[in-house]
């Protein structure tokens, strides 16, 4: 009996670790693990929510009627209009940036027509100072027109929206947008109770 269990346990170690390899072997997992294993897989989640409930709940600071359907805002009085196209739906990003020392790594995932999960990094000097992640909303006046933003690498325009996030009296804004080509691209900026823990948007580098 104690000879079947032992073997039992060393068929069960075995196939544990043939899961794990594979899990970890393949191309696609090797740059999940690169980036930390940011990803998402409900690929039908906005289909059932097209848009948080912080954002419905934002509309109504526009000081103005409003009703929201998917893919456009419509404001009283105004024509419709869709949702910004970049970042896509369901698409992971992953985008880096460094200026004077310091990196942003910003993992992102449009879930829905209002609102992206994202997770950013920033390191100092080669260490990481901070890790934290949430879900960031449109700003509901994007519907007066997007800021223009400008890659300081190759000195492309393009459009950007802000996502905001707010969480221990931090504000974090996500200016996010996409040259003519469909790349994103996206800059920084937070705003806190206590001024220290501030980052403003000039000294943010163009994540790409």
């Amino acid at each position: 009996m104690k000879a079947i269990q032992f073997f039992l346990f060393i068929l069960l170690v075995a196939f544990t670790a043939c899961k794990q390899d594979a899990g970890t072997n393949s191309g696609e997992g090797d740059a999940a693990a690169a980036e930390g294993d940011f990803n998402w897989s409900d690929s039908e989640y906005y289909l059932n929510h097209p848009f948080s409930e912080n954002f419905v709940s934002s509309i109504g600071n526009l000081g103005k009627s409003a009703n929201v359907s998917p893919n456009k805002i419509m404001i009283d009085g105004e024509e419709p209009v869709e949702f910004p196209s970049n970042p896509a739906i369901n698409r992971v990003y992953h985008l880096k940036g460094t200026r004077d020392n310091v990196t942003y790594k910003l993992d992102l995932v449009r879930i829905n027509y209002s609102t992206v999960r994202f997770r950013l990094q920033i390191e100092k000097e080669g260490k990481v100072a901070e890790n934290y992640e949430g879900d960031a909303d449109i700003n509901p006046a994007f519907y007066l027109g997007s800021e223009t933003d400008t890659d300081e690498l190759d000195a492309i325009s393009y459009s950007a929206n802000e996502f905001s996030y707010l969480k221990n009296a931090c504000t974090t804004v996500l200016r996010i947008g996409g040259t003519p080509e469909g790349e994103v691209r996206a800059r920084i900026s937070r705003n806190c109770f206590e001024d220290s823990k501030d980052i403003a948007l000039e000294s943010s580098p163009t994540l790409r």
